[in-house]
């Protein structure tokens, strides 16, 4: 709306709705229908789609532990933690959690793509 120059009350008498209506609609109480979600898109000279929602997949990463790796690569659990922490593999990384302790993340994919 503020790239449009235009503010609440404007849009709710361009709309049609109450003043509460588009309150609702900004702070998320409620949601304009798709009609009413085109029609505003059409009165601000916008996409018909603008306010469509984008849906992005979510997949649950495969990941490995530094023991599979280990064996995988013929190395010790030590060398692979301190391979990670010192962000020498591209297909994992280390998080600090404490003083001396580490949480590892592995992505198997990229393990894959990488050593195999």
């Amino acid at each position: 709306m503020v790239d449009q120059n235009i503010n609440q009350v404007e849009l709710s008498r361009i709309c049609g709705v109450s003043r509460s209506t588009v309150s609702k609609w900004m702070s998320g109480d409620s949601e304009p229908t798709k009609a009413r979600r085109n029609e505003i898109a059409a009165i601000l000279n916008l996409q018909e789609n603008f306010f469509e929602e984008i849906v992005i997949p979510v997949e649950k990463i495969e990941t490995l532990s530094v023991k599979e790796v280990a064996k995988l690569m013929g190395l010790s659990v030590p060398t692979i933690e301190k391979g990670l922490i010192q962000e020498k593999f591209p297909w994992g990384y280390a998080i600090q959690t404490s003083e001396k302790k580490h949480r590892y993340f592995i992505n198997a994919k990229r393990f894959i793509e990488y050593e195999m």
